[in-house]
């Protein structure tokens, strides 16, 4: 009797009977290349190039940091520019309390009379009560004791700090859209994956339901694919919900709208309302990513870079405000607009020369280079803290990849040896040699190696572009070389 079921069940399940997956192949990506063709996608996502793009011109990071650095441009320019005539023009009215005069004692001249002959001379008027001044002055600074050049040193190397830190910004940037980029992938493979499972498991059923229906196995087994296919109904509903969270932040990074990376919301034709909800998803995977060069020399990155230049600015800074003990040149030239009110004794044109020398200000001289000295020592010393951290940083990224790529291998192998298991375990369920946990079982461990394997495949490109971070070369068109 139980020979006749076998054969019955074979003649049942023999038109439908499909192999799980094919032989293993020499490379892990031709076996996942070898899976069932997905239908055609009915949209198309911006390409990782267009979003890195969009992100770096849509940046508030960078855009205020390119903002400090016009800043530190325009106080180069303003140091330079004290070398520049200054031109000044003043006016005022004034209203003295009474004229400004000059009094002259009477004079006696020796004349033959008895008393001589006595002059009296008026007051001579200096100054007007009320009096209308206009006037331009012109000055110009001609020597400032190696001051002016030196801040101009300083401001030089303040912007190329801060250019700098907008360029390390930039690659914290891109590093993080590439990931979410790649993990918005990731989450659509996983979502392939369950419906490749599902579609197993829909198989599986349409032939159990058939089998029930002739006696030939029991309801338990019925059941139990139920509860499997609900199992990755669950588990497709949290994928959804990454998937949309991936394309939130994504849309926060570029500014382009996360429908144009979900793509429209899933909803086929058939029963469970998501067996075509795979169609909506560009044909795209995660591609590996080749071995990284070790040699690239530290210096390149970015902050090393900018706290060197910020240590040069302190050291000019330090040399110029010493450079406050020698005495400043200058030329002036001044010149009355408006001549009907002066006095008798102003001229209306002044021009000449001018030196300043300030020999004591209450210790602030002082003061300020011992707080450029201090600048200094903290340059050098975050120069050396930070040298220190990037050698680190890079060190780590070097084992985080070669960790992950031993993974990706140990990943690969599992995945060929789960595919077998389910392969082998399916057969000998529609045979009735094995029930149908065995069968459920070999499905879930197939569907966690691919799921795990696309992981290490997301890890070994995160680890390989924080590399590339590490060692300061990781820009829009190293990511796309990748």
């Amino acid at each position: 009797m139980n020979m006749i079921k076998l054969v019955l069940l074979a003649i049942l399940i023999g038109g439908a009977f499909h192999p799980a997956g094919s032989a293993a192949q020499p490379a892990i990506v031709q076996q996942f290349e070898s899976n069932k063709k997905e239908t055609q996608q009915t949209f198309e996502r911006p390409a990782l190039v267009d979003v890195l793009e969009h992100s770096v011109s849509r940046s508030h990071t960078l855009k205020a940091g390119m903002a400090e650095a016009d800043k530190a441009r325009f106080d180069r320019h303003m140091v330079y520019q004290t070398y520049l005539p200054n031109v000044r023009l003043e006016s005022s009215f004034r209203a003295l309390d009474q004229r400004i005069r000059f009094g002259v004692d009477p004079i006696t001249m020796p004349f033959p009379e008895p008393n001589g002959l006595q002059v009296d001379i008026p007051p001579i008027t200096l100054q007007e009560r009320n009096t209308f001044r206009a006037s331009v002055e012109v000055t110009q600074v001609l020597f400032t004791g190696f001051k002016v050049p030196r801040m101009g040193q300083a401001a030089h190397h303040g912007e190329q700090a801060k250019l700098q830190m907008v360029e390390a910004d930039k690659q914290e940037l891109l590093l993080e859209v590439a990931e979410a980029y790649d993990n918005l992938v990731l989450v659509e493979q996983a979502i392939r994956v369950l419906d490749r499972a599902d579609r197993r498991l829909e198989e599986e059923q349409r032939v159990a339901d058939r089998a029930f229906e002739e006696g030939l196995i029991p309801a338990y087994d019925l059941t139990r694919i139920r509860i499997a296919r609900n199992d990755l109904e669950k588990e497709r509903i949290r994928r959804e919900g990454d998937r949309e969270l991936a394309a939130r932040k994504l849309e926060h990074l570029s500014g382009i709208s996360w429908e144009t990376f979900a793509g429209p919301a899933p909803g086929g034709s058939s029963e469970r309302g998501h067996s075509d909800a795979s169609a909506a998803l560009p044909d795209s995977r995660l591609e590996l990513i080749g071995m990284v060069p070790d040699d690239i020399p530290q210096s390149t990155r970015p902050e090393v870079q900018a706290l060197k230049n910020a240590g040069l600015a302190a050291d000019y800074q330090y040399r110029a405000s010493r450079a406050d003990y020698l005495p400043q040149a200058y030329a002036f030239l001044r010149q009355e607009l408006y001549e009907d009110d002066l006095s008798v004794l102003e001229p209306s044109r002044v021009m000449g020369f001018g030196l300043r020398w300030d020999l004591f200000d209450g210790f602030n001289r002082s003061r300020r280079i011992q707080k450029a000295e201090r600048d200094r020592v903290i340059a050098r010393e975050r120069l050396e803290e930070v040298t220190s951290l990037v050698e680190l940083d890079r060190r780590q990224a070097e084992v985080r990849l070669s960790v992950a790529e031993r993974q990706l291998n140990v990943a690969s192998e599992t995945l060929v040896e789960a595919e077998t298991s389910l392969r082998l375990s399916t057969q000998r369920y529609r045979l009735g040699l094995a029930p149908v946990s065995e069968k459920l079982d070999a499905e879930t461990g197939y569907q966690r190696a691919e799921l795990e394997w696309q992981q290490a495949v997301f890890e070994q490109r995160r680890a390989a572009m924080k590399l590339l971070r590490a060692n300061g070369h990781l820009g829009i068109e190293t990511i796309a070389g990748l």
